[in-house]
């Protein structure tokens, strides 16, 4: 059974001009309905003047494009995947590069703004309020919190610590807008 969705796909980064034809073969292989370059002629004059991204758009089974990502990796190419939402299926958008243990990806809203769960964050904005009004005298009220348990035990010992574990915590949960290196052809 298949679905197909829509979705793009940028590449960026370093990229050998060798195996640009099988780069391409990839994206023909997996994408239907393809915007952008699909001959390496195409490739190379949309790539011409070094520093800029290539992109692809088009239709793909639940718009993972499962052997482009692949290929990416094994050599090394900078990506962002962009899935448009369908159905039961939300829209979401991956990226990937070069010493990244494995790709980031984050659900949006239809039209691509990053989103993310209020239900994660209202604990630690709770907290933060709260610490805002009673500093460290707050604490004993948010004890047994599993989401905070290991900041409100840490600025029980030490409260100058508080802001700092939370603002990492929090920075942990939201999204990061990203981004991959300008596109630069290597013979």
């Amino acid at each position: 059974m298949s679905e197909p969705m829509f979705m793009s796909f940028t590449i960026g980064g370093k990229i050998k001009r060798s195996i640009i034809p099988e780069l391409l073969a990839t994206v023909k292989n997996e994408v239907s309905e393809i915007t952008g370059p699909t001959t390496e002629e195409e490739f190379l004059t949309e790539a011409h003047g070094q520093g800029r991204d290539i992109e692809w758009q088009g239709m793909v089974n639940y718009g993972e494009p499962d052997e482009l990502k692949v290929f990416c990796e094994k050599h090394d190419i900078s990506y962002i995947h962009r899935c448009g939402a369908s159905f039961e299926y939300g829209a979401s958008i991956a990226f990937w590069t070069p010493g990244m243990e494995k790709e980031k990806s984050y659900r949006t809203s239809h039209d691509g703004e990053l989103s993310v769960d209020v239900n994660l964050i209202r604990p630690y904005v709770a907290l933060l309020l709260e610490y805002a009004k009673h500093q460290e005298k707050c604490l004993g009220a948010f004890v047994g919190i599993p989401t905070l348990e290991s900041i409100v035990q840490k600025g029980l010992q030490n409260p100058k610590t508080i802001i700092k574990n939370i603002e990492k915590a929090v920075n942990i949960l939201l999204p990061e807008e990203p981004s991959i290196p300008p596109l630069t052809l290597e013979d």
